[in-house]
């Protein structure tokens, strides 16, 4: 890629051939600021792998402290455990800003312990980890995604 600062106004100033073509520009002004923020999708599946789970699990960016209700319990009902039981949450897909990192909160229903977990957004592929919330254990996953807008 090369940079210009040149403005081709004429259809001639340029030719397209039948190899890879490459344009390049630069932005000189623009309506949402600067810097440009890239985000990136999270979606968040929760798995019961061991226990009764019965609590609360929010998710915030480690930026804000604004959470968001992924799942909770006065809602839906407790969640056995069985190895297949994935959690059905609120909101699976959340953005966050490749420069933060997603936050994952979960909460016994008496709010006797409180486990959290952390993942670093990539622009694609995925992750888990497994979290134990009192007596249950819980597993997270986060898969990510550029945004398409």
């Amino acid at each position: 890629m090369r940079f210009t600062d040149a403005l081709y106004k004429d259809k001639d100033d340029y030719e397209l051939c039948e190899a890879i073509n490459i344009f390049s520009m630069k932005i000189r002004c623009s309506d949402v600021g600067f810097p440009i923020h890239v985000y990136v999708e999270g979606t968040i599946a929760i798995e019961v792998i061991q226990g009764n789970y019965d609590g609360q699990i929010t998710a915030h960016n480690a930026s804000t402290q604004n959470e968001l209700v992924l799942y909770d319990r006065e809602l839906y009902g407790s969640f056995t455990g069985d190895g297949k039981g994935v959690i059905q949450l609120m909101r699976p897909v959340v953005s966050v800003s490749v420069n933060d990192i997603l936050v994952i909160v979960a909460k016994t229903r008496d709010g006797t312990c409180e486990r959290t977990i952390s993942f670093t957004p990539r622009v694609n592929g995925g992750e888990e980890d497994d979290i134990p919330v009192g007596h249950d254990k819980l597993r997270d996953k986060v898969t990510w995604s550029i945004m398409d807008f």
